[in-house]
């Protein structure tokens, strides 16, 4: 499991510095700030994946989500995302 932790390190200065660590956090966790991010993410998916009916409890949403992040899935959904939004972006501008 996840244990307790605090906040501390999670501040960010700009979107620069935002998207590094979202990236650290769902990617290769290369910082100390990165597992602490990563924890975070698992912690609040695992709420949504319990709540939405997917897991029988808030132990088991938080332990497919942690799998999730760890496999890699998360950033790949996320590059998805990312590449959607630029194309969106790119046809509403023409």
């Amino acid at each position: 499991g996840i244990t307790s932790q605090t906040l501390s390190g999670l501040i960010v200065e700009d979107s620069s510095a935002s998207l590094k660590l979202i990236k650290d956090a769902l990617g290769r966790k290369k910082s100390e700030i990165g597992e602490k991010a990563a924890n975070m993410i698992a912690l609040n998916a695992g709420a949504g994946i319990y709540v939405s009916g997917l897991s029988t409890s808030y132990k088991q949403g938080v332990a497919l989500a942690h799998d999730i992040i760890y496999g890699g899935q998360a950033l790949e959904k996320m590059s998805i995302l990312s590449e959607f939004t630029k194309a969106l972006k790119q046809y509403s501008n023409n």
